[in-house]
């Protein structure tokens, strides 16, 4: 499979015939405070990663207001939904960067720079620039 963001919402594509297979982007039932029929991500994904491990794989994608997703790309499910902010702004600041790997997720928001873990999504480390 083949996963592109478009706009808010991930399409996911056959790698062998290229034909579009399934569009990630609404609630199928009201979970994680979402409506069903409600966008997932309100504003553009920035990000997306797939995390491969012994049981399957996961895929994660970030928006331009720092809310994490996670999908399971084989039955199309939101499986978590997590607002990250490096600052406790109400709204979030767009974020300007993401970086997503096995381990950890950074983004930068309003000059600030984040570090999650990518398990617990909690922060581990906050990077404010000296002015």
């Amino acid at each position: 499979m083949v996963f592109t963001a478009c706009g808010n919402s991930i399409k996911v594509y056959s790698l062998r015939t290229g034909l579009l297979l399934s569009v990630l982007r609404e609630i199928a039932e009201a979970q994680h405070g979402l409506k069903k029929g409600a966008d997932v991500h309100k504003a553009e994904i920035i990000a997306l990663y797939v995390d491969t491990n012994d049981s399957g794989f996961v895929l994660r994608s970030v928006d331009a207001r720092g809310l994490l997703a996670e999908w399971d790309p084989e039955s199309n499910e939101l499986t978590l939904v997590h607002q990250l902010a490096v600052n406790e702004d109400d709204p979030p600041k767009k974020v300007r960067y993401v970086h997503i790997d096995s381990q950890q997720i950074v983004i930068c928001q309003a000059a600030s720079f984040g570090v999650f873990d990518i398990s617990t999504k909690q922060m581990k480390t906050r990077i404010v620039p000296e002015n």
